[in-house]
């Protein structure tokens, strides 16, 4: 009996985390809610020429305390008086578990020796100038302005501490 009961709250919390990432869809942003923040992203268009490299980025969306807790990809929707981009959230998915002796890849990777940046994984670290080891990827698609699935397939990613 405890052991149903605890597979049906872990189903819960799984469901309501879940649930939660699609609640950012539609935002825009700056401001943030509830003190939230945006540390760590960067511009994914470069595919469609330098003069759209920031239409659209990809990014993490912290809570106040600094936890990740979904990856979005926005559009550019605008600028404030002070000329900063305005963005509107388009697609978010749950922060996906990054284990010790791997971290997120975001816009720094290739399919097939051709520059992607609207690659996002979490790739085991190694000591090599390229990553292919993967526990998880998407693509954030351009044309649908939704996350989808990535096939490991031809991916590697640039390991930003090779060198150091």
């Amino acid at each position: 009996m405890e052991r149903n009961r605890m597979r049906s709250l872990c189903l819960f919390a799984l469901l309501a985390s879940t649930a939660s990432a699609t609640d950012f869809i539609g935002m825009t942003y700056p401001p943030f809610r509830d003190g939230m923040q945006s540390t760590v992203g960067g511009c994914v268009a470069g595919s469609r020429g330098p003069e759209h490299e920031c239409d659209y980025s990809v990014g993490t969306l912290e809570s106040s305390e600094g936890k990740p807790i979904v990856l979005i990809g926005s559009r550019l929707v605008g600028h404030d008086e002070q000329q900063k981009a305005i963005w509107k959230v388009t697609s978010s998915v749950a922060y996906p578990d990054v284990p010790d002796g791997y971290s997120l890849a975001i816009a720094s990777c290739q399919v097939n020796g051709e520059d992607d940046q609207t690659i996002v994984a979490v790739v085991r670290n190694e000591e090599a100038e390229w990553l292919g080891r993967f526990l998880w990827i998407r693509r954030f698609d351009l044309d649908k302005e939704v996350f989808v699935e990535q096939p490991a397939e031809g991916v590697q990613c640039r390991n930003e501490a090779a060198g150091l």
